[in-house]
């Protein structure tokens, strides 16, 4: 699940009336199991890889986790932030600038320090 959850953020749009229905990677999930899907796929917890596919299988990075864990979590989040306190979060970083605003977050929340000083390591891997 903290793989899924963290592959859906690549996309930071969301899609109208999206639901587990759309993804041909979690078709095969029991009923209450996709609904606990879509209810964080509707909060905008999740967006899914694709169009068609979420990434249950996918393994999930730090950017990732980082949305995943601060939308959870409740934080506030100003999305209208464009610099960062880590080196190496940037919001012109195609691949995963879009977590700045979460990455943020969970440091004035005193979740994470981040990977090394002053570096977050975004496209690491969640351990």
């Amino acid at each position: 699940l903290t793989s899924a959850m963290a592959l859906s953020m690549f996309s930071s749009l969301a899609f109208a009336a999206k639901s587990s229905a759309d993804f041909t990677d979690l078709k095969d999930l029991d009923a209450a199991t996709k609904a606990k899907f879509d209810a964080m796929i509707s909060a905008g917890i999740f967006d899914g890889v694709s169009e068609t596919t979420f990434g249950l299988k996918d393994e999930m990075n730090r950017a990732q986790f980082a949305k995943v864990a601060a939308l959870i979590m409740g934080l506030d989040i100003n999305k209208d932030l464009q610099t960062s306190s880590f080196t190496d979060v940037s919001v012109t970083d195609e691949a995963n600038g879009y977590a700045l605003p979460y990455i943020e977050a969970l440091k004035t929340a005193g979740v994470t320090d981040g990977y090394a000083e002053g570096q977050y390591n975004p496209a690491g891997k969640v351990t």
